[in-house]
C-alpha cells in the first residue's frame, strides 16, 4: 500500500479552521491490477468520523485505466485515516468525470455528481459503500447539497464544451427509496453554487 497526504484542518473554539498537519496521511486502498495507487479526488464526511472519498487508479504522474470508485475512511481522534477499502470491494461510479460529493445530514446516503449525472450511494461507516441508485438524471451536475428533511438538492451549470441551460434538480431520497420533486427541474440563470439554508422557526 502507498502512503499519501491530505491537507487536514481542525477547528478551533473560535470556529476558525487552523491546518492540521499532525498525522494526515492516509493509505492509498489496495489499487488494481496495472495500478500502483488509487488518487482522492473529492471527500464528504459522515457525523461518525467517517469519510468517504472518490479514488482515481493511477500510475503517476499519470492516471491509470479503471472505473472511478468510492472508498471509505475512518477518521481516528488524532486525525489519522484508515481504511479497509480495496479495487475489490468499492462500488464503481457510474459518473467518469465526478465534480461534487455530499454527504446526507443522517450519513447514510452519499450523493455524487458530475458529468454524467447524479447518483447516490449508501454509506455504511467503516463497511464498504454499496450501491443504491443508477443514474437519476443524465445532465452534467456541478453542484449538490442536502437538507435535513431528505431532500436533495443538485443544480446543471455548463462546463467546459457542454453546453446545457441552468437548472435546479430537486428529490426527495430515503435509503428505501427516491423520487423527483413536483416541479423539478427549476428553470435558473446561470447557476453557480449551491447551499440549502433550513427556514426559521
Amino acid at each position: 500500500m502507498h502512503v499519501l497526504g491530505t491537507h487536514g484542518f481542525k477547528r478551533a473554539s473560535n470556529g476558525f479552521l487552523n491546518t492540521y498537519s499532525n498525522n494526515t496521511s492516509y493509505k492509498s486502498p489496495t489499487p488494481p491490477p496495472g495500478a500502483r495507487m488509487y488518487l482522492p479526488h473529492l471527500g464528504a464526511a459522515d457525523p461518525t468520523n467517517h469519510v468517504a472519498f472518490a479514488m482515481q487508479p493511477a500510475n503517476p504522474p499519470d492516471c491509470a485505466s479503471g472505473a472511478i470508485k468510492l472508498a471509505t475512511y475512518t477518521i481516528a481522534s488524532n486525525g489519522y485515516l484508515s481504511t479497509t477499502s480495496t479495487y475489490q470491494n468499492m462500488p464503481n461510479l457510474a459518473i467518469t468525470t465526478p465534480l461534487a460529493m455530499k454527504m446526507a445530514p443522517s450519513g447514510k446516503l452519499l450523493a455524487v455528481g458530475g458529468m454524467q449525472g447524479l447518483q447516490v450511494f449508501h454509506f455504511n461507516g467503516a463497511n464498504p459503500i454499496t450501491h443504491y441508485t443508477n443514474l437519476m438524471i443524465t445532465e452534467p451536475i456541478t453542484e449538490v447539497f442536502w437538507d435535513n428533511n431528505n431532500h436533495l438538492y443538485a443544480i446543471t451549470l455548463s462546463y467546459g464544451s457542454y453546453a446545457v441551460s441552468g437548472k435546479l434538480y430537486v428529490f426527495t431520497v430515503t435509503p428505501t427509496g427516491w423520487s423527483q420533486a413536483p416541479g423539478s427541474p427549476h428553470t435558473i440563470s446561470s447557476p453557480s453554487d449551491l447551499i440549502v439554508q433550513p427556514l426559521p422557526r
